[in-house]
C-alpha cells in the first residue's frame, strides 16, 4: 500500500512539473527534468520517514541526472552524480547493515 501510495504521489508531481517545465520556461529536456525533480520529492519523503528502499530512488534519481547532464555537455556535474550514485548503494548497504545489526 505504501509503495502504490508513492508512485501515485510521484506520477502526480512528475505531471504537474512537466505541464510547468513545458509551459512556463525554456527547458530543453522537461519531462526527464521533471522525472528528476519529482523522483527527488518522494525520496526525501522516503528520507524523512527513515525508509530503507530511499536508497533505490536516489540512485535512479543519480543515474538519470548522470545522464542527463552528459546529454547536456555538463561533464563535471555527471561526474557528481555518478559520484551520488555510488554513494547511494554504499548508504544502502550500511542502512541494511545498521537494520541488521538492531535486529539482533
Amino acid at each position: 500500500k505504501r509503495l502504490s501510495l508513492l508512485v501515485v504521489l510521484f506520477l502526480l508531481l512528475w505531471a504537474g512539473i512537466a505541464h510547468i517545465l513545458i509551459y512556463l520556461t525554456d527547458s530543453t529536456v522537461p519531462l526527464t527534468d521533471a522525472f528528476t525533480t519529482s523522483l527527488s520529492i518522494v525520496g526525501m519523503y522516503m528520507l524523512a520517514r527513515k525508509y530503507v528502499e530511499q536508497w533505490y530512488v536516489w540512485l535512479v534519481v543519480d543515474i538519470v541526472s548522470s545522464a542527463l547532464y552528459v546529454y547536456k555537455d555538463l561533464y563535471f556535474t555527471a561526474a557528481l552524480y555518478a559520484v551520488y550514485a555510488i554513494i547511494a548503494i554504499f548508504g544502502y548497504r550500511k542502512w541494511k547493515e545498521m537494520i541488521i545489526y538492531e535486529n539482533n
